[in-house]
């Protein structure tokens, strides 16, 4: 088996390279292919990643499951890995995520930790290893057979948040989903622009008013009132 990375970016210059270079360095040979899905970055983001060894889909806009749908569609192997620009995987990443699904997980992601000493993300952090819904987040990583992905056809290109909620919950109504013990490293960037405290609370209501069923505009009203 092997497997294919899908990365979306927009303006990622800074992370791309090193991330790329790191997650080809440390697989074991079992990652054939980075594919950085490009969404209209206007700084060095598509250079750089490809002087790190990306392959790159550019994309007709920054939308995330747009963007990942489009790398998934030009990915050639067996296994989808999907990671954020500002994610680090373990070193052996790409054997654990191999021998998880040889061992049926058809579907699955790593915990995280964020890269900060503030003990409310670093509490944040620790319910990653817990399998509920509420607990997943993109800078976890997700790993997908891509046959199965394809199946539940992809990311829904409707949404503009909680994509990757809405994915991981129909990926696990088709098959066995498995939280990885390693763990993935976040950048705690976007909390330290914001404030922890606030975007934690933008992130809580807008999980609250999507399981409770409310439509992405609210969603972004809700997100945009935290975080302008």
């Amino acid at each position: 088996m092997k497997i294919s990375i899908v990365i979306p970016t927009l303006n990622e210059e800074a992370l791309i390279g090193p991330l790329v270079r790191h997650l080809l360095t440390v697989s074991a040979g079992l990652v054939q292919e980075v594919i950085v899905a490009d969404g209209g970055s206007q700084d060095q983001t598509v250079t750089m990643a490809q002087q790190a060894g990306a392959r790159i889909v550019r994309c007709a806009g920054a939308s995330r499951a747009k963007q990942m749908n489009a790398g998934a569609r030009a990915a050639h192997h067996d296994i989808l890995h999907f990671i954020h620009a500002d994610s680090w995987p373990p070193a052996g990443y790409a054997a654990e995520v191999v021998n998880a699904v040889k061992a049926g997980y058809k579907c699955g992601c790593f915990r995280s930790k964020f890269l900060t000493t503030n003990r409310f993300l670093l509490l944040n952090s620790y319910f990653t290893r817990f399998k509920g819904l509420v607990f997943r987040g993109g800078g976890q990583t997700l790993f997908v057979e891509k046959q199965l992905f394809w199946q539940v056809q992809g990311y829904d290109e409707r949404l503009l948040l909680m994509e990757e909620y809405d994915l991981i919950k129909r990926l696990s109504g088709q098959g066995r989903f498995t939280v990885l013990p390693q763990t993935v490293l976040v950048s705690a960037r976007k909390y330290a622009q914001v404030g922890n405290v606030k975007l934690q609370m933008a992130y809580g209501l807008v999980m609250l008013f999507y399981f409770l069923g409310a439509p992405q505009q609210k969603l972004q009203q809700i997100y945009k009132r935290f975080i302008s």
